[in-house]
């Protein structure tokens, strides 16, 4: 789960070299246009909803940092989907 302003394909184009993408391929299943809301804090409401279900790894990189990844959650794509559904219904009700 994440938010780029630009193009996805261009945010994963070098995930192989990033340790926010575990450095491995990633593949887009799913993406969200957001308008008139603030994509940022509705990622962040995002990760909070799916704390639960974070991925719970800690990583040793080449560089011997440790990586503790905090966008990787392991949850059905429904549950995402209902997540970020109730989220946005409620932020849309706000304004």
């Amino acid at each position: 789960v994440g938010f780029t302003a630009g193009s996805v394909k261009k945010r994963i184009a070098n995930a192989e070299d990033e340790s926010s993408y575990l450095y491995a391929p990633v593949k887009l299943i799913e993406q969200f246009h957001v308008i008139n809301l603030n994509a940022e804090s509705l990622e962040t409401a995002i990760h909070h909803a799916l704390a639960n279900y974070q991925l719970d790894v800690e990583i040793k990189a080449t560089n011997v940092r440790t990586i503790v990844p905090r966008e990787w959650v392991v949850v059905d794509l429904d549950k995402i989907k209902e997540v970020i559904n109730h989220i946005v219904t409620r932020l849309q009700s706000e304004q």
